[in-house]
């Protein structure tokens, strides 16, 4: 009765002289010493006793049986790390990783059916901290996650943590940053990059490329043609951008690091010293300073009309397996295209089939024949139904 749950050492003792093995043993140590763990448990909360109780759970592991020793973790250990878990204030306690990870030696070997719960929770709580993260609070995506990396998450579950979580926090930190040379702050960026340890450096290099160099150009292109430029003092801020990147997102075998922006940025800067000689007009913005965040919204559009393309092709072949004949499917394919089958009473040479004209609804006198001229033998060739409806003008987004 007068055993502390927080120091076991007496009641330890005296079961090792005990034989653990008996009923009568057995009864006590499944009635007494789960209330009494249970008292204690209950009435201790903070989570610097449940760290202290991790190192008492791995002493009395050993002589407890498994059945009495799974029922404790299940029932009053786990119940209360998962609570202290998802009330875990970050902005005013000690890091996640430094009370929950003394707990996880005695996890390990533990069946999934007890320990799901707590996995899910502390992934959870995670993903909710590199949310709640910011360039003003005290941790950042790489500090939290950091920890658990070869610990709690499969390459899976890593993944799906970068792709839903923590690269669209690192998007929203770079649209929100500015550059200004008169009073640059550069926490935001300092933040992204801390994250370099959890991307890969190709990664980074494509959100880079999309979310902060478009700015930076306009940034130097506007401060280059201004007529009272002083081209040291953009030469120093250059330099200064570009020591903040590490070696291994700007120099990427085969040209795909960090290095090709600032290459770009040195022909600007060439561009604009010749204008400043020569005279003239204020140039435009070199075509190379094209942003890249404009040529992944083209490569973009046009996967999603590939993609339509593509699923208005599963759905001719599903229609195909129905009770459609080949010429009503084409009818209704053109038809949303704004396009017409017209009959042409000619039949194919070869293989005696009828030739059709597809024309646009509006106009009847256009009209685009599939075959190939420049073979000079004028044989018909076969053409896809979608490759027919751009021929023709068609638009099978509509």
């Amino acid at each position: 009765n007068d055993w502390n749950y927080i120091q076991p050492e007496p009641l330890i003792n005296l079961l090792e002289i005990w034989n653990s093995k008996t009923e009568d043993t057995q009864s006590l140590l499944g009635s007494n010493f789960k209330l009494r763990t249970a008292g204690t448990m209950i009435s201790q909360v903070e989570e610097d006793t449940v760290m202290a109780n991790s190192d008492t759970n791995q002493i009395s592991k050993p002589i407890l049986p498994r059945w009495l020793y799974l029922n404790i973790i299940d029932q009053l250990i786990l119940p209360k790390l998962i609570i202290s878990i998802e009330s875990y204030p970050p902005l005013e306690s000690p890091p996640l990783h430094t009370w929950v990870l003394p707990w996880l030696p005695i996890l390990f070997d533990l069946p999934a059916t007890i320990t799901t719960n707590f996995y899910s929770t502390l992934r959870l709580k995670i993903s909710s901290l590199i949310r709640l993260s910011s360039p003003t609070t005290t941790f950042n995506p790489a500090s939290v996650v950091s920890p658990w990396l070869d610990v709690i998450f499969t390459k899976s579950e890593l993944a799906n943590l970068k792709t839903r979580t923590l690269i669209p926090k690192l998007i929203t930190v770079l649209r929100n940053f500015k550059i200004d040379p008169q009073n640059q702050e550069i926490e935001s960026l300092l933040f992204v990059l801390d994250c370099s340890t959890l991307l890969d450096p190709l990664d980074l290099v494509h959100l880079l490329e999309t979310e902060f160099f478009p700015k930076w150009h306009r940034t130097l292109w506007t401060w280059l043609v201004q007529r009272d430029a002083d081209y040291k003092e953009i030469s120093a801020w250059f330099a200064n951008w570009k020591s903040l990147f590490p070696p291994d997102v700007v120099d990427v075998e085969g040209d795909e690091g960090l290095a090709r922006q600032f290459k770009h940025a040195l022909v600007a800067m060439n561009v604009a010293i010749t204008w400043r000689k020569e005279g003239g007009p204020v140039p435009e913005m070199p075509a190379i300073l094209t942003p890249i965040a404009d040529l992944r919204t083209a490569e973009a559009e046009n996967a999603a009309k590939k993609r339509t393309q593509e699923q208005s092709m599963k759905d001719m072949r599903s229609n195909l397996a129905g009770s459609l004949s080949v010429k009503e499917l084409l009818e209704r394919v053109v038809a949303k295209a704004g396009l017409v089958l017209i009959p042409t009473a000619k039949v194919d040479s070869r293989t005696g089939r009828p030739v059709f004209r597809i024309a646009k609804a509006s106009d009847k006198n256009v009209v685009v024949y599939v075959k190939e001229s420049s073979g000079g033998d004028g044989e018909w060739v076969p053409k896809s139904v979608m490759e027919v409806v751009d021929m023709a003008g068609g638009n099978m987004t509509r």
